[in-house]
């Protein structure tokens, strides 16, 4: 088995773990007559465990370790991370949504004061899982000669 497709292993069991926590945070937001702040924060460890599988599994991926496969296994392994990453996505938002609603409904003085007012939608990209976009370079003060 080569080295990227072990890497994409490990990427679509972390992304399945995570769906399955996405999907018990959903129920239990859904359900429960506490706070879903409370319920966010619980999972919160969970989560950054598995985005750290998922870094490491990407950072291997990126290893110059002879050549990436383009065999029927890679090609499915890809195509079963892509469905996963965008099922992850969707439920993010729908439980982003949810949470929203219900600290809406709940009188002002039940929520803390970093949730007191919905803040209105940023006009730049949304950044789920503690994934961030690349760094630009820093420009240095020297202009152009």
């Amino acid at each position: 088995m080569s080295h990227s497709i072990a890497a994409l292993e490990q990427q679509v069991r972390a992304c399945r773990a995570m769906l399955a926590l996405f999907q018990l945070e959903r129920q239990q937001i859904q359900q429960a007559a506490t706070s879903p702040l409370a319920i966010v924060r619980q999972s919160l460890p969970q989560k950054q465990a598995l985005l750290g599988t998922l870094g490491s599994a990407t950072t291997a991926l990126a290893a110059p370790v002879g050549t990436v496969g383009d065999g029927p296994r890679h090609r499915g392994l890809l195509s079963e991370l892509a469905a996963l990453l965008e099922q992850l996505l969707v439920i993010d938002q729908e439980n982003e949504r949810t949470v929203r609603q219900r600290l809406q409904r709940q009188p002002s003085q039940a929520r803390p004061a970093s949730v007191a007012a919905p803040a209105a939608p940023s006009p730049g990209p949304r950044l789920t899982y503690g994934l961030r976009p690349p760094r630009r370079p820093a420009r240095s003060g020297r202009a152009c000669s």
